[in-house]
């Protein structure tokens, strides 16, 4: 469709952009963007991060990503889609080269995102990493960098998790071992000029990204483009539905544990009526743990092991 300008609040007179988007379980959508802290947006004076909700056909008025924003530029987020990690890239201190890619876990007891922790010298070089893009699920990460050996300028890379974050990975916890080595997409995905900003469809089969190579209508055009069989993510299962009283339709407010071989995650339903949404991969099976105060706990078997294709299945 024709492109619509967001316009306000989101938008201001400077700079606003590096959108990240996820649908919330109650229908309603989040974005994290990139903009400069004004007069009349709260931030330091170089680039932060900012969230806005679309709720009844209207954005919310910014607010700063106060745990994660700095005195250095923060841009460039990336939302996984269970809204458990927050990708960005900084060149804040601590790193290993000019700009890095750096993660945020979110605290769902505390309501809030954890302290920033590097990415890894597997991600990051002494050269600059930017645009890092999660996929849906949760396990491939796109990204682009000018480090030596690509192509030319920014080229696009694509690494996965081997295995799941360990709990203390934001308090300086082993981040070496859970990315594989990324991998260089090539040409004709690559170009002699800068490549960024890649984005791939849940499918898999499709990838967008901006690139100012020659030929192009202007600056950086938007290209798409078919993902090759190397570069391509998991399959994506949608499990969603409600968390409820047995026997009325109260929404109830609960902890979720989802747990497989390789470790765990927590979140809670969002209220008031209890809606929960969980992005996993096949290939495996989860065992789903529900529990709240004053309930007995409920626990149930997701066995995908035989889901060869995304589909959403609804348990309440």
């Amino acid at each position: 469709k024709r492109p619509v300008n967001v316009g306000l609040p989101v938008n201001s007179a400077y700079f606003d952009g590096h959108p990240t988007l996820r649908k919330l379980p109650t229908g309603d959508y989040e974005m994290y963007f990139t903009s400069f802290g004004l007069d009349d947006r709260p931030g330091p004076e170089l680039t932060n991060l900012y969230y806005t909700i679309y709720k009844d056909g209207k954005w919310s008025v910014p607010e700063p990503v106060v745990e994660i924003n700095t005195d250095f530029h923060d841009r460039m987020p990336s939302i996984s889609q269970d809204g458990h990690y927050l990708y960005f890239s900084s060149d804040r201190p601590g790193g290993f080269g000019r700009d890095d890619i750096w993660i945020s876990e979110y605290d769902y007891a505390a309501k809030r995102w954890g302290k920033p922790y590097n990415a890894g010298r597997t991600i990051n070089t002494p050269a600059s990493e930017v645009t890092p893009a999660i996929h849906s699920d949760n396990i491939t990460l796109y990204f682009s960098s000018d480090r030596s050996g690509g192509v030319g300028g920014y080229d696009i890379y694509v690494t996965q998790k081997l295995q799941n974050m360990p709990s203390g990975a934001m308090s300086g916890g082993d981040t070496e071992s859970i990315w594989k080595k990324p991998a260089n997409l090539g040409k004709p995905y690559n170009s002699e000029n800068d490549d960024e900003y890649p984005t791939v469809i849940r499918s898999g089969n499709y990838m967008y990204f901006a690139s100012n190579r020659q030929n192009g209508q202007g600056s950086f055009d938007i290209y798409r483009a078919k993902v090759p069989p190397f570069a391509k993510p998991e399959v994506v299962i949608t499990l969603k539905g409600r968390v409820k009283e047995k026997f009325s339709e109260k929404g109830i407010e609960a902890n979720i544990r989802i747990s497989d071989v390789e470790g765990e995650r927590n979140f809670a339903t969002h209220q008031p009526e209890g809606l929960y949404s969980a992005d996993l991969i096949n290939k495996k099976q989860y065992k789903m743990t529900v529990s709240a105060p004053g309930y007995q706990t409920i626990e149930y078997i997701a066995d995908l092991r035989d889901i060869h294709t995304p589909i959403t299945i609804q348990k309440d």
